[in-house]
């Protein structure tokens, strides 16, 4: 008797979970998009750094650094400041020794290669 119970519930899960799944396999897609009114005031968190970025560098006095180490993909990762002071700092697409401006952001200090 007890063997009929548990033949008969396990037959039974077994036939809910494949009508669930085709069930779920031929409801039509649900549309999850933004209301219209929240697409306008999406940003991206990148696009806020980058905003806090030019404003800072607007208050900021740019530094002439050298670039001390990179990461072997074309990052500065630690410069020396005119004084000696070596600091770690973003600088893209410099190498070793190469001359930047660094403007210090308060939360990382970022250069741009000079030519």
């Amino acid at each position: 008797m007890l063997r009929n119970i548990g033949k008969l519930f396990g037959e039974s899960m077994a036939a809910l979970c494949l009508l669930s799944t085709l069930a779920l396999a031929q409801s039509p897609p649900v549309n999850y998009s933004t209301p219209p009114q929240l697409q306008t005031q999406a940003r991206l968190p990148s696009q806020d750094l980058r905003r806090i970025e030019e404003q800072t560098q607007a208050r900021l006095p740019n530094q002439e650094m050298t670039c001390l180490a990179d990461d072997g993909l074309g990052t500065c990762i630690t410069a020396a400041r005119s004084n000696g002071e070596i600091i770690p700092v973003l600088g893209e697409h410099a190498k070793i020794g190469d001359k930047m401006m660094c403007a210090d952001l308060v939360y990382i200090v970022n250069c741009t290669v000079v030519k």
